[in-house]
């Protein structure tokens, strides 16, 4: 947008940044209209690199809300000089979209409070002065829990390594490994579950419902509550269960598939 100007707490709160030890600018605040929000661009740098996966400086972009400093932070490593594999507390790290100056793996640097809280304060606040700088502080925080393999703690509640499903409805899953244990006691393998797909405000989503032999025998019935509508005939969906002998990801914690068929939509601040 020709003549659009970065509303002041956003100055504001990019000012703050500069006394952040380890951040350094590349490009000032910028308007991206595809997208609907501000870009700025910057390096962060790590000490204890050691010999881990993270370099010590990288680059990343950041896209802001127009509503700073309500509205949403996002950060993204950077097309040219960002990290490019995926880790824990990470959106699938695909290739960019378009020319756009960031790849679309988002890192989560809200969620893992008792990971990234050793390292960075851990109330977000919601000032002008402090929230663009707790966003970046918590980059730098990820990136040292990052690099010392350290995003993952014994304890924490697992996560599922991120699927590019584009267009398609993601899964919710209601299992641990004492249910997993009664569901596989039987010596199965390999089976059949039907699924049911149920709308939510943001996103359609699949959960299963019974987990099936490959003889259509029913080994468990998952139970949902009054938040999954009842799945009535002929309404499941037909999926295929496998058990492993761990995630199937590419390390450190990307899963499998072809980048160039990740659709557009699996990225997106918004």
């Amino acid at each position: 947008m020709i003549g659009h100007r970065a509303p002041e707490a956003l100055i504001v709160g990019r000012r703050a940044l500069d006394g952040i030890s380890g951040y350094r600018l590349l490009d000032d605040l910028a308007w991206r209209s595809d997208v609907g929000r501000w870009l700025l661009r910057c390096s962060l740098t790590i000490c204890n690199v050691g010999n881990g996966p993270i370099p010590g400086t990288t680059d990343w972009s950041v896209l802001v809300a127009d509503s700073y400093p309500a509205g949403s932070i996002k950060i993204f490593p950077a097309a040219d000089g960002g990290i490019t594999e995926t880790f824990p507390h990470q959106r699938y790290n695909a290739a960019p979209i378009g020319d756009r100056p960031w790849r679309r793996g988002e890192i989560c640097v809200t969620t893992p409070g008792r990971v990234l809280g050793r390292l960075a304060r851990s109330d977000e606040p919601d000032t002008a002065e402090a929230r663009l700088s707790w966003h970046v502080e918590r980059a730098l925080a990820w990136l040292e829990c990052a690099s010392a393999d350290e995003l993952r703690l014994p304890g924490d509640p697992y996560e599922i390594p991120d699927f590019p499903l584009g267009e398609d409805a993601p899964f919710a899953f209601a299992e641990d490994s004492s249910t997993l244990n009664t569901l596989f006691d039987g010596g199965h393998r390999v089976g059949i579950a039907e699924v049911v797909r149920f709308r939510r405000p943001l996103r359609d989503t699949r959960v299963v419902r019974r987990f099936l032999s490959k003889r259509k025998q029913e080994l468990k019935r998952v139970s949902w509550g009054a938040a999954v509508p009842s799945m009535g005939p002929g309404e499941a969906e037909t999926a295929l269960w496998l058990l492993l002998q761990s995630e199937p990801v590419i390390g450190p914690w990307q899963a499998p598939g072809d980048v160039r068929r990740v659709a557009p939509s699996a990225e997106g601040p918004g």
